[in-house]
């Protein structure tokens, strides 16, 4: 029931969040930007991520896959929950960059798929060694590249 549940949350969440993060929802149409965030927060809060946290408890690779994937999910409430409180607080600057970090969390598993993908073609098959470098590939570097760059922001 938790992958359903999951999966099915996960890609209604990322095809509501897509718009509001490349076609700029915020300027162009305000209160629909409002409404679908807060489908995405409470979809979020109710589904994915409790969801998230039963399947990190049965992730592959051990305790080093159940901690990436735990880690991944806390992540991911956290991010959503900094960005609502700093909108609600109209610091949108702030909010942005929660939400881009919450977006690149909720894509991981597109990511992850395709770095799983790579390293079976470079392997010829994929260990669970593999599948735990293809999960920490799938989200850490794109957060740590989206830090360089809001850091770069701020300094202009």
């Amino acid at each position: 029931i938790a992958v359903i549940v999951h999966s099915i949350s996960a890609t209604l969440i990322l095809l509501l969040s897509t718009p509001m993060v490349f076609f700029r929802l915020k300027k162009k149409r305000p209160s629909l930007h409002r409404t679908m965030g807060k489908i995405v927060f409470w979809c979020s809060i109710i589904l994915l991520v409790p969801s998230g946290y039963i399947l990190s408890n049965e992730a592959l690779g051990g305790i080093s896959g159940k901690t990436v994937f735990f880690g991944l999910t806390t992540l991911t409430m956290i991010s959503l929950w900094q960005g609502v409180k700093s909108a609600q607080k109209k610091n949108y600057g702030r909010h942005k960059r929660w939400m881009i970090r919450f977006y690149i969390l909720l894509t991981s598993a597109i990511w992850l798929r395709i770095n799983l993908f790579l390293l079976f073609i470079l392997n010829g098959t994929v260990t669970q060694e593999d599948y735990i470098l293809a999960a920490i590939l799938s989200w850490i570097p794109q957060l740590i590249i989206a830090e360089i760059l809001f850091k770069a922001q701020q300094k202009k």
